[in-house]
């Protein structure tokens, strides 16, 4: 054994201790692939470490060297300083960032589920509300059916009462007349006769409580219904399908035909195509009429407006007749509602904003007015230039109002005319909502196509922003109308571009 004095042993510990290769060298992993290789290879590529007989086989078309010369390639580019404050100066600051944005979604989010849960209590407790105000009028029903029943029964009680005092009265003088005179007896034998008749007996039965309570459905889905459901509205998106230019005009007016193909109208056009999901034409209709907007029947019939006569047409086996004329109003947006009428935007587009008329009206497919919806109950007139129209399932009345060239705005409306909401954007885009077209979905969402901001707004049958479905800048091309028809959404725009969605609705 090697014995070492103090000098020698603090001469040591005071030296710097070598090593061949500069450092404590890591014992080199074996290939998992190859066992008997190790990983003395480092592929750019993949950023993994390899063995040579995977450079040669999987990484022989990569980037790929010893660990040793990449090592120096790298450190060429870079000193430790340099990578330091790289690292120091954009890494940490980005990943700060980005913990400083998860935590505020985090919130968010907190923020976002303690709202829908006072929204559901808020909505229980309307509903228990409502429910005991329901008992409180049952049970009010239920009494007044016992008292009407029991003030006959009352009356019944004292005819029958003061005809027993009556016989009373009437024994006890016979008890105590020893004899009576022919008139007495004659008198006594009438009223007698009066009290004990049973030709004027109150029918007793008619009178019993006939009032029943009847329970209502208390099943699932009756009480689903009440209350409502919870939605989670990530499983409402948007897939594309295809894209491609069909023209090169503007796509003004988008429909979907009972086979599933897109009917189209284009800027300037007097004549519809129908053109296939992969943007085959399939036919050209030559109506010589100035379309504005036009609706698909369930025969596969067209209304449309007709902006040059001012009139509202039907298209049925090539022939086109006349349904109503609309001057001195151009008619503009069209559709069919739930229970077969026509409705119809028609405004003065001459007229300025103080003077304009803007209108919607109903029809009758005879062309008989059902509706005119021109103003609110204040007086003010509901809409500027009314130019698109769809109705929701929930019979809501959607219409696009253009306010403004730069701003487009979504007013909804009950059948009796009532605002239901205004949507105007939903605060957070570059530009204000220039709403160009609106179709909804089976579950009453509202889908809005923006031509400004070039995304789609999705909103709930109350009016509520739920997200934006498409917000590819690229998409922007196709920002101008919107067909839907199951779970297939069309979106027409700019110079005959047209996209094909697949529209998921899980929820």
């Amino acid at each position: 054994m090697l014995h070492l004095d103090g000098e020698e042993k603090t001469a040591m510990a005071e030296s710097e201790v070598k090593f061949k290769f500069g450092s404590a060298q890591v014992v080199v992993p074996t290939c998992e692939k190859h066992n008997e290789q190790c990983n003395n290879f480092f592929c750019s590529d993949c950023d993994e470490f390899i063995c040579i007989e995977c450079a040669k086989s999987y990484h022989c078309q990569h980037d790929w060297n010893t660990v040793q010369n990449v090592s120096r390639q790298k450190m060429s580019r870079f000193s430790r300083t340099t990578r330091s404050q790289e690292i120091e100066d954009k890494h940490i600051p980005k990943l700060e960032g980005e913990l400083e944005k998860i935590d505020s979604v985090m919130q968010q989010n907190r923020e976002h589920r303690d709202s829908e849960i006072v929204k559901l209590k808020t909505h229980f407790k309307n509903i228990v509300s409502h429910l005991t105000k329901a008992v409180e009028d049952q049970t009010k029903n239920l009494q007044r059916g016992f008292e009407t029943k029991n003030i006959k029964l009352n009356e019944m009680r004292k005819k029958c009462q003061d005809k027993i005092s009556t016989l009373h009265e009437m024994m006890d003088e016979l008890k105590e007349s020893k004899s009576l005179s022919d008139i007495n007896l004659l008198n006594i034998n009438c009223t007698l006769n009066k009290a004990l008749s049973n030709s004027n007996e109150d029918n007793i039965d008619a009178c019993e409580y006939s009032m029943h309570f009847k329970e209502g459905s208390i099943d699932e889905a009756t009480v689903v219904s009440l209350l409502g459901t919870v939605k989670d509205y990530d499983d409402i998106s948007l897939t594309k399908i295809n894209s491609f230019r069909h023209e090169k005009c503007d796509i003004i007016a988008l429909e979907v035909d009972i086979y599933g193909n897109a009917v189209l109208v284009t800027s300037n056009q007097t004549y519809y195509d129908r053109i296939s999901i992969k943007g085959k034409l399939r036919s050209t209709n030559e109506i010589q009429c100035d379309i504005n907007d036009f609706t698909m029947l369930s025969n596969d019939n067209i209304i449309f407006s007709d902006s040059e006569t001012n009139a509202i047409k039907w298209i049925a086996n090539d022939k086109i007749t006349t349904v109503v004329e609309t001057s001195p109003l151009t008619p503009e947006g069209v559709c069919i509602t739930n229970t077969g009428d026509i409705l119809v935007t028609m405004a003065d587009p001459s007229a300025d904003d103080q003077n304009s008329k803007g209108l919607v009206k109903m029809f009758s497919m005879q062309g008989e007015v059902r509706r005119v919806y021109e103003y609110k109950s204040s007086g003010n007139r509901l809409f500027t230039l009314p130019f698109r129209i769809a109705q929701n399932r929930n019979t809501d009345i959607c219409v696009l109002d253009s306010i403004s060239p730069e701003q487009g705005i979504l007013h909804v409306i009950s059948t009796e005319g009532k605002t239901r909401f205004v949507y105007e954007g939903s605060g957070d885009l570059e530009h204000p909502l220039l709403a160009a077209d609106i179709v909804c979905d089976s579950d009453c969402n509202v889908l809005v196509m923006d031509a400004k901001n070039y995304c789609i707004h999705l909103l709930d049958s109350s009016g509520s922003f739920i997200k934006y479905l498409r917000t590819q800048h690229e998409e922007r091309r196709a920002s101008l109308s919107l067909a839907l028809r199951d779970d297939i959404l069309w979106a027409g725009g700019h110079n005959g571009f047209i996209s094909v969605y697949k529209y998921s609705n899980k929820s």
